[in-house]
């Protein structure tokens, strides 16, 4: 899972790549842990979401992808 830019303005694009055939979940999460934003998504053959962050504050936040057992997680800055 990658995090395209990782210094983020108001939008960036998570690519993903997974051996599975179930849906994904998306979490993106404070520098505390706290859920700030969830996106749910059914199973396609795409490997990328555009996450909208332009609402969040400044500063350092996590993206959590979850399907099935897998959970990858990544970091990225909000400028």
């Amino acid at each position: 899972m990658r995090i395209i830019p990782n210094i983020v303005n108001d939008q960036t694009t998570l690519f993903y790549s997974l051996e599975t055939n179930k849906g994904i979940h998306i979490q993106i999460m404070d520098i505390t842990g706290k859920i700030v934003q969830q996106y749910t998504r059914n199973f396609d053959n795409s490997n990328e979401v555009h996450l909208n962050v332009n609402h969040l504050q400044s500063g350092f936040y996590f993206v959590q992808l979850i399907s099935g057992e897998i959970m990858l997680t990544e970091k990225f800055i909000k400028k």
